[in-house]
């Protein structure tokens, strides 16, 4: 909980364009993190979404506008990832890397109640986290910020949240043997 800072990690939030716009993200009247299941434990997951050589010799606006493309593509996969965690260890929370990616335009901006509450996951900064200083304390990763030049590649930081040692270990395994699949 060292890296739990909801006001300045949300006043951060405050400057994106979808500020508000979207269910999943802030401002909320109270923090979801109140209301997940019980948890001790976060398995944190990172996944890297690398440049490709193309994109670092392009024009840098068309470099980062594809790299940023596919970063999102990737993210569903990722988010699918950690949901299937979520889905054999029903005690778990996942926290998915961005916003909720479950409907094509979020309710939130028309001033209507969420289509599907139930589908909806809330990613680390959404619930207060300062995703680099966990990406780089407790992953020993680095967050390339994409700002006047292309970095070498994105990373996209979740998490599943359990109860104990032994559920943690277990969903680690699992990960584990996916990337190994996928290899």
């Amino acid at each position: 909980m060292r890296h739990h800072e909801p006001a300045r990690i949300h006043g951060y939030c405050a400057t994106c364009p979808q500020h508000g716009r979207v269910w999943s993200c802030p401002p909320f009247e109270r923090l979801p993190l109140n209301d997940f299941k019980p948890w001790d434990h976060a398995v944190l997951v990172c996944q890297k979404v690398w440049t490709r050589p193309s994109d670092l010799r392009a024009e840098i606006e068309t470099g980062r506008a594809r790299m940023i493309e596919r970063f999102h593509e990737s993210r569903i996969g990722f988010r699918a990832l950690l949901l299937e965690m979520e889905r054999r260890h029903p005690d778990t929370t996942a926290l998915v890397a961005g916003h909720c990616q479950v409907c094509a335009e979020c309710t939130r901006a028309e001033g209507l109640q969420c289509r599907a509450p139930e589908a909806v996951r809330y990613s680390l900064e959404a619930v207060g986290f300062d995703v680099a200083a966990v990406a780089e304390n407790l992953a020993g990763q680095k967050i390339l910020w994409p700002k006047d030049h292309l970095p070498e590649y994105l990373l996209a930081v979740g998490a599943i949240l359990c109860v104990g040692d032994a559920t943690a270990r277990s969903i680690q395994r699992l990960i584990k043997l996916t990337e190994e699949r996928h290899d």
